[in-house]
């Protein structure tokens, strides 16, 4: 909210004040407006970090980035996977979300799992508290992955 004053009218006090535009919790979802090739794919588990990945979304999109982001819903008739996956697979980053529930997620798992297969570049950002690495993933604890 602005104070109702103009800029003109202010006078310098040596305090910096800017406005501050609140974002939404998280992106609206517009699969029309989703690249199938985004530079960067952010790979969350909704429920725990759906505030941080809007962070990181948003401030991507101001530096120009185009970034995959999705709030859990996808058009009627997609395919989930398939969406998904064709993003990450052209994601030059992949930026994974870490967080306790984050490998309880057959997507998420897929997801990170997919990106590794095309040997993108990790990106893994842990939240506290920390899941161990899922049996059936024990590379996902070893060096990042480049081409």
């Amino acid at each position: 909210m602005t104070c109702g004053r103009r800029v003109t009218d202010a006078s310098p006090n040596g305090i910096a004040c800017c406005r501050i535009v609140m974002q939404p919790v998280a992106p609206a979802y517009d699969p029309h407006a989703q690249s199938d090739t985004p530079k960067v794919f952010i790979s969350y588990r909704h429920a725990d970090c759906a505030v941080l990945a809007a962070d990181i979304y948003y401030s991507l999109l101001v530096e120009g980035r185009s970034v995959f982001l999705d709030d859990g819903t996808i058009a009627v008739g997609a395919d989930a996977e398939q969406t998904y996956l064709r993003a990450a697979s052209h994601a030059e980053y992949f930026i994974a979300l870490v967080s306790k529930n984050y490998f309880q997620s057959d997507f998420c798992k897929r997801e990170i799992a997919h990106a590794a297969r095309c040997r993108r570049r990790l990106i893994r950002v842990n939240i506290t508290p920390v899941p161990s690495a899922p049996s059936d993933m024990p590379w996902i604890d070893g060096p990042n992955w480049n081409k």
